[in-house]
């Protein structure tokens, strides 16, 4: 590729953008490093965010909630919660039409929202992935399972049942591993499992003698930026911080506590989409958590006086990798909230740059040595990838005509921009994705 080739697909690419950038990627652009912008959206609402039947008293999906989904491909936000003893109620954002709206539910049972009847149990940090094309979550109702949700067909399968059955419910969290192909589920009352998502069984993972963190409300995340899970944290004032191993046999580490508390109920825990680094929130303090040098930072910038303590049981984020933010969906009152914590441009994770047609990269950012997984909406063939001074660095072949994608190692790429530049349909769409070390 010569440099006025590359020219001209690098100003389709920032054209593009700002034709087609949507309401959420137009202000996630336009914000600086550690600033907080509220999107407006609509649709949204307290009474949205309720539902009512058993218990006059607590009408908010958000109670007792903590972390939804992002799908980078659809853009879309997924999360399915419960008040205390009503029904559940599953809701979908589109940035597309900057707009929500409500989805089905994965049974019966969460239509009762008899807490009695394990109908009701809440969010918790449940939300585990979203993985090619489907919404997975653990959920406590109905004995407790983890389902999936088919973005495309709009339905519901369950994917396991209870890991623990003989311990009834319980208040965690539930992270999927995209390396291992499955599921972990940590909560303090009844340790760690693993859940295969091809098979749905459940094995309990080995964990270090004397090894503590809440008895509830602890959270989980996936990181896809370093490919990890850390959980820990929870009930009254919980501080340990837990890794679990992405490779081989299944292990735990105890990493450096946090210097607050954390969990739901305490510290809101996300994760920054460019740089991996861990992002708690209280109403008096704002830490990060960057696991690959093990140190916690206290942050000078404090959130909005929505997501605080009082409330800080009625929020749920998600990492927002096509824009570089952190989304936070909030309940008194209803407002979505951007946080951008690090420096550089959000355009360098703006989704599509189209002539009609759309590329998805997954993960984006990714570290060196990861596999980018390259799709479209529509029959995808011949992927490349250049580097900034027009060097191709990756090609498919001219025959690999897919619907499921096609894998991009970065094993010998070093860290920077690239260009990612595919044919969808007959039409040609370029993508930005970002390699950090």
């Amino acid at each position: 590729m010569n440099r006025k080739i590359l020219t001209t697909l690098v100003a389709l690419l920032f054209s593009a953008t700002i034709l087609f950038a949507n309401a959420l990627g137009t202000l996630a652009n336009s914000m600086n490093a550690g600033e907080w912008r509220e999107l407006a959206t609509t649709g949204l609402s307290q009474t949205f965010l309720e539902t009512s039947g058993n218990n006059a008293a607590n009408h908010s999906i958000l109670q007792y909630a903590a972390k939804g989904m992002w799908d980078p491909a659809t853009e879309q936000f997924f999360f399915l919660g419960s008040p205390h003893d009503n029904p559940y109620k599953f809701i979908i954002y589109s940035a597309s039409n900057n707009t929500w709206r409500t989805g089905p539910l994965p049974n019966s049972c969460m239509n009762t929202g008899m807490y009695s009847g394990g109908c009701a149990l809440h969010s918790y940090y449940y939300a585990a992935a979203v993985d090619n094309g489907k919404f997975y979550t653990y959920t406590g109702a109905a004995g407790g399972k983890i389902y999936s949700y088919d973005i495309a067909g709009n339905s519901w399968a369950a994917v396991s049942g209870n890991p623990i059955p003989l311990y009834g419910p319980t208040y965690g969290g539930c992270a999927y591993s995209p390396e291992r192909q499955g599921f972990i589920y940590a909560c303090g009352n009844v340790g760690v499992w693993f859940c295969s998502k091809a098979t749905g069984t459940w094995s309990e993972v080995s964990l270090p003698s004397g090894m503590s963190w809440g008895y509830y409300q602890s959270f989980v995340h996936y990181n896809p930026v370093h490919h990890e899970i850390l959980f820990g944290g929870g009930e009254s004032g919980k501080q340990e911080v837990y890794k679990v191993s992405n490779s081989g046999t299944l292990a735990v580490t105890h990493l450096s506590s946090s210097p607050i508390p954390i969990g739901v109920g305490c510290g809101n825990v996300a994760i920054d989409p460019v740089t991996g680094k861990y992002i708690v929130c209280t109403g008096s303090q704002m830490s990060e958590f960057n696991s690959q040098t093990n140190q916690w930072a206290t942050l000078s910038n404090l959130p909005p006086s929505e997501i605080r303590p009082e409330f800080i049981y009625e929020i749920a984020n998600a990492s927002v990798s096509n824009y570089g933010v952190i989304m936070y969906l909030t309940y008194s009152p209803a407002k979505v909230y951007l946080y951008k914590h690090s420096a550089g441009n959000a355009v360098e994770q703006l989704p599509m740059v189209q002539t009609g047609a759309a590329i998805h990269v997954d993960p984006n950012p990714v570290m060196t040595g990861g596999v980018v997984s390259i799709r479209a909406s529509g029959a995808l063939s011949k992927a490349e990838v250049y580097d900034l001074a027009g060097k191709l660095v990756f090609q498919s072949g001219s025959d690999a005509k897919t619907q499921g994608g096609i894998g991009w190692s970065t094993k010998n790429a070093p860290a920077g921009v690239y260009l990612v530049k595919a044919m969808v349909s007959g039409q040609t769409a370029v993508k930005r994705i970002v390699l950090t070390k």
